[in-house]
């Protein structure tokens, strides 16, 4: 696992902007590893919290503006904890995570079949190619009211209520004329709320309850009443309406109960899904390939000064070859030797410089200089030190770092999305479920394979499901970044991004691989900062320097890189 202290520096604090620095990483820091903590945080406002976003702090999306400032949900270490500390923020709890070894229990092992298509029976095929229509006077549920009422200041996005084992609850989303500056009531019966403001990145987007509220009884109605002294009255809708509890007798499901699945046996799933129910499903593979689940081979030479300290890197990615490489730097032994470096097949020869009474005196910088000069390998000082301490004797094995089983494919990964429906003419209405842009998102791929599971397995003897096969045309695609999410799975639960290499190769040091990716949806190629989307960040730590930034690298050094 390579989830690493983060080295920051506060600088200064002007204006809520954070100064961070690779530079002054002490022995300590470097390369420590601290099982990072979730927290709840409170800062005095949001371009505080951008800063610390800026700085490398893992901010989630829970983020909730409040009276004496903003309070956010984030993931740090105990050092990145004191940075709130000294910004003037506040830590208002904290939750323990699970380590990645504890998270991998409940993985789907990769020498057992992921999908239910072994042992199937085969009359389950045949019940599948029998249409069964459902009964037309079924009886359709209300619709939703419309979600405007005229001549108001508040513009109701939608009000719903539930009841589960803990009580009843309702939830409310409205939009005010006023914007962020009204105070939105909410009444009904005998109880009354004041609902949040939410903002996204600085952008304020609506007034909602952040968290469902819990209500005395469920109300058919409720009233909004803006600061302006206008109100709505507007009905409340059961979230998930339906008389029923429960599956009809016969249906099938629970198809993603052995554990978490990776992306290689998602499309596994997919292709068997094809194979089972060739008259109501097509394959399509996407025509860009992701970046991949690979790393170049990197050797570091660190003994605690990192002034002495270096890394080198293949050319090559570590499974292409590069983790065959081995790094071996030695004392020649005499006085008054040169720096040498050669390349004996895949071995990094260096010979350390040494004065008239034999002592080494090779730096850093020129040793990473040597190295460089070789076909196929590059190497770089630490975190953009200038490298001026003396290099030790060492032999190194280049290595990717990657911890994925060998059976798990390295390298550039198709990505296929399962089309179902009765009908593949194109004439029926397109409805598109993908998941998994976030490398962490672990359930939500098993939510599209479930899916797809009970679509096709109850197509032959459930009414709606049938109705749903016959008259839409479903694609869904399990996944969205496979790289991320292996290296999520495999080596760093705390992955978000993908594994593309957008900052420049001196700063991804072994310590910083998670450093580099990028987050994939906000770097569409419509509706993020790179054209004009309000709201957007501006620093390239998410969207990075250009639209579907894919590639091993870019010229542009990124915020977060370093």
């Amino acid at each position: 696992m390579r989830r690493i202290v983060s080295v920051l520096v506060v600088g200064m604090l002007v204006m809520g902007a954070v100064s961070v620095s690779g530079q002054g990483t002490s022995p300590d820091e470097f390369g420590s590893e601290e099982h990072p903590h979730a927290a709840r945080i409170r800062v005095d406002n949001a371009v505080v919290l951008e800063s610390l976003r800026a700085a490398g702090l893992d901010v989630t999306h829970d983020v909730t503006s409040v009276e004496d400032g903003v309070e956010a949900t984030v993931i740090l270490t105990d050092a990145e904890e004191e940075l709130v500390g000294d910004i003037g923020g506040e830590v208002l709890s904290t939750t323990e995570i699970p380590t990645l070894e504890e998270l991998q229990a409940d993985l789907t092992p990769r020498h057992d079949s992921p999908t239910h298509v072994d042992g199937v029976d085969p009359e389950a095929i045949t019940r599948a190619k029998t249409r069964v229509r459902p009964d037309p006077s079924g009886g359709g549920r209300d619709g939703r009211p419309p979600p405007t009422v005229p001549d108001t200041t508040l513009n109701l996005l939608r009000a719903d209520s539930f009841q589960n084992f803990a009580g009843f609850f309702v939830s409310f989303e409205v939009h005010p004329a006023l914007g962020e500056s009204d105070e939105v009531t909410v009444s009904w019966d005998e109880q009354n709320i004041t609902l949040d403001v939410f903002t996204d990145v600085g952008q304020y987007l609506y007034h909602r309850t952040t968290n469902p509220v819990s209500a005395d009884e469920l109300p058919d109605e409720v009233t909004m009443t803006s600061s302006d002294g206008t109100s709505i009255t507007v009905p409340v809708t059961e979230w998930i309406p339906g008389e029923e509890e429960g599956f009809p007798p016969g249906y099938q499901w629970g198809f993603t109960d052995t554990g978490y699945l990776d992306p290689d046996q998602i499309n596994t799933i997919i292709e068997d899904l094809a194979t089972q129910y060739p008259d109501l499903t097509e394959v399509i593979e996407l025509p860009f390939q992701s970046v991949g689940y690979q790393w170049p081979a990197q050797a570091l030479v660190f003994d605690g000064d990192i002034g002495a300290g270096l890394y080198a890197e293949t050319n090559i990615m570590g499974h292409e070859g590069g983790n065959d490489y081995v790094l071996e730097i030695s004392d020649p032994g005499v006085p008054d030797s040169d720096l040498a470096a050669t390349l004996d097949g895949t071995t990094v020869n260096v010979l350390l410089a040494t004065d008239g009474a034999g002592t080494l005196v090779s730096t850093a910088a020129e040793v990473a200089a040597a190295i460089s000069s070789l076909d196929g390998v590059n190497a770089y000082t630490l975190r953009d030190d200038p490298g001026e301490g003396v290099v030790q004797p060492t032999t190194v094995q280049f290595d990717d770092g990657l911890d994925a089983p060998e059976s798990y494919p390295r390298g550039p990964m198709t990505i296929k999305v399962l089309r179902i429906g009765a009908d593949p003419s194109g004439d029926k209405p397109g409805i598109y479920l993908y998941s998994q842009e976030h490398a962490r998102e672990w359930v939500t791929p098993l939510v599209a394979v479930e899916t797809a599971n009970r679509l096709l397995t109850n197509y032959g003897s459930d009414p709606t499901t049938a109705a749903l096969v016959d008259g839409l045309d479903i694609f869904i695609q399990p996944f969205v970044n496979p790289d991320g999410a292996a290296y999520s799975l495999y080596d760093d639960q705390f992955q978000r991004t993908n594994l593309s290499r957008h900052c420049d190769p001196g700063v991804v040091d072994p310590f910083l691989v998670t450093n580099s990716g990028v987050d994939l949806n906000r770097n569409f190629t419509v509706g993020s900062r790179l054209d004009g989307y309000s709201g957007a960040p501006v620093e390239t730590v998410s969207a990075r320097s250009s639209p579907a930034q894919r590639r091993r690298a870019s010229p542009n050094r990124a915020t977060r890189c370093g």
